[in-house]
């Protein structure tokens, strides 16, 4: 299998998370586990603030969003739908409010696409960056 390749459906949040997140993400892979990480299945991506959540279906995915939305007001927090993006073209939403649809969208330094991690533009972006530093640092 090939693990650097998201399945189709991808939603990418960022919001203020301070609450302890192990009830959620166990809900989240109980409804949905579909990445594959060292022999256990996941339904998303959590690092810090940001999630990335993956479904098979749109529907899938919107009852992912729902949940998301449900704990994140419990909880007295939300996730902030400005910076909340999801691959394709079917509209989602959370809060009653649309998400913003997107090709492309960097996650912690490394571009995705619906494919997968676009390998060539972000070692592009790395030696754009590069070149910058080092051409400031010679002057």
């Amino acid at each position: 299998a090939n693990h650097n390749k998201p399945p189709r459906r991808t939603i990418w949040a960022e919001g203020k998370v301070n609450k302890p997140l192990n009830k959620f993400i166990t809900s989240l892979n109980k409804l949905n586990s579909t990445i594959e990480l060292n022999d256990e299945r996941v339904g998303g991506l959590f690092y810090a603030d940001d999630i990335a959540i993956v479904a098979e279906n749109p529907g899938q995915m919107q009852r992912m969003l729902n949940l998301c939305e449900s704990y994140s007001l419990a909880n007295r927090y939300r996730f902030n739908v400005r910076k909340t993006e999801a691959f394709g073209t079917t509209p989602y939403t959370i809060y009653q409010s649309p998400i913003t649809l997107t090709q492309t969208f960097k996650y912690h330094g490394i571009l995705f696409t619906q494919d997968g991690i676009d390998w060539e533009a972000h070692f592009q972006y790395e030696r754009r960056y590069r070149f910058q530093i080092d051409t400031a640092d010679a002057a």
